[in-house]
């Protein structure tokens, strides 16, 4: 077993079990990870955060049903089990859940990157924008010199604030008390009309949805957009096997708002639940091939 027994619960749809031999007439019973492994799958079972016994995520649900699907074994765990060791972890098992829980899984199982960058080298003729990398402390500074607002995000993975547009006067409390020294990207503002997202495995555009707007035909030429940016990134050898781009319409045209690793990424209406999870467990191999020894 991949977790205990005093914490784990099997998904009720995806409940396994253990046929036993001819002859045998013991009651069926619930399988370990361990005896329903299939030796040609590269993820052969899953581990997923669910915040609320009972209700799990949109994203949880899709990949509790494909697992289901496939008749591979689930299961559903909390936050701090992961953060005090309560779930036993292996590289053949997808774990599934939010930034804390995969920082914490990533850190138990030796896994360091390399993570996706927010803009990847070759991305740039995309974003209709410069990004500047510097420190809040600067970027703030510049932004009360000139006089000129400026968009600001955090650059590390714990994304201590979420970006925004940040004005002269501004009295920072947005920042959520990050250092002055913390790294992040600076920008002209760049305003955003409907707002999509690509979802890209093995360097195929798998889905394309509007996550912000009502137009019908919004989505018009976001997927042939995505896939040169596909294509750019995979030139560049920057890409990972699974992960998402963020696409806006601007004034000018479609540009890139931002690429997310394919990890606790967030899933929208209209991309099919299974290659939502394939996406997930291909980056998840990835990594696991990254680990320290």
């Amino acid at each position: 077993r991949f977790i205990r027994r005093s914490s784990w619960r099997w998904s009720k749809r995806s409940r396994p079990t253990m046929k036993p031999p001819d002859g045998d007439d013991r009651s069926r019973r619930p399988m370990s990870f361990a005896a329903t492994l299939i030796p040609m799958s590269k993820v052969q079972a899953a581990w997923v955060q669910v915040q609320q016994p009972g209700r799990p995520s949109v994203e949880a649900r899709a990949v509790l049903d494909t697992f289901a699907a496939h008749e591979l074994p689930t299961l559903t765990g909390s936050l701090k089990q992961m953060q005090r060791g309560r779930v036993e972890l292996s590289p053949e098992v997808l774990v599934f859940g939010d930034h804390d829980v995969m920082r914490a899984a990533f850190k138990r199982l030796s896994v360091d990157g390399p993570w996706l960058a927010d803009y990847p080298t070759g991305v740039e003729p995309f974003l209709r924008r410069t990004m500047r990398a510097t420190t809040l402390g600067q970027a703030r500074a510049q932004v009360e010199e000139s006089g000129r607002a400026s968009f600001l995000k955090p650059r590390d993975a714990r994304k201590r604030f979420t970006g925004f547009v940040y004005s002269p006067g501004n009295d920072g409390f947005a920042f959520a008390g990050a250092s002055r020294s913390l790294p992040v990207w600076c920008s002209d503002p760049l305003e955003f009309g409907d707002e999509f997202r690509a979802y890209v495995c093995e360097g195929t555009v798998i889905g394309t949805t509007v996550y912000k707007g009502t137009k019908p035909d919004a989505v018009e030429g976001v997927e042939q957009f995505a896939t040169k940016v596909v294509r750019a990134l995979e030139q560049a050898d920057s890409a990972v096997a699974g992960y998402s781009i963020d696409i806006g319409r601007t004034a000018d045209g479609l540009a890139v708002v931002e690429c997310n690793d394919g990890f606790a990424l967030g899933l929208y209406d209209g991309v099919d639940a299974e290659r939502y999870t394939d996406l997930l467990c291909a980056r998840w191999s990835e990594l696991m091939r990254t680990r320290s020894a």
